[in-house]
């Protein structure tokens, strides 16, 4: 993974199949847009990732709104109760859990690192990096750093 980040080519790709959810209204959408990348035939690992990535700035952004007049630990309460509200339609509260960590871990990494890196992702899907632990994490942002 550390080598394709790093490597000079990317692919454009992204930028078409995307389009539709770069101003998504809720979390439903974020994640009817990760569904669909992720069963559609022919879509791009980048594809995958951006969605998720997409997913995991809304989710930081609403988390900053609930920080401004709740403490964090209920600020984290509140967002989840709000994903799984608007998610409700097939997905338990720990299933939920499990996907804002998978999310998290997307957006984390290409916040850090840079976005523009989503584009050099050729060989590694959405969920083979979200199956990376924190340590593995913070190993290839470590290789980023200046």
């Amino acid at each position: 993974l550390i080598e394709e980040l790093k490597s000079s080519s990317s692919s454009c790709s992204t930028a078409s199949q995307t389009e539709y959810i770069m101003s998504p209204g809720n979390f439903t959408d974020l994640y009817n847009a990760i569904i669909k990348a992720e069963e559609q035939i022919g879509s791009t690992n980048q594809e995958v990732i951006r969605a998720y990535f997409l997913f995991g700035k809304k989710l930081k952004e609403k988390l900053a709104e609930y920080i401004k007049t709740n403490k964090e630990c209920k600020a984290q309460r509140l967002l989840i109760k709000e994903v799984s509200v608007q998610l409700s339609f097939d997905l338990s509260k720990n299933a939920v859990e499990k996907r804002i960590e998978r999310v998290r871990k997307i957006y984390d990494l290409f916040t850090t690192i840079g976005e523009d890196k989503i584009e050099k992702v050729k060989s590694y899907s959405a969920l083979r990096i979200s199956k990376l632990n924190w340590d593995e994490i913070d190993v290839i942002v470590e290789k980023f750093e200046f």
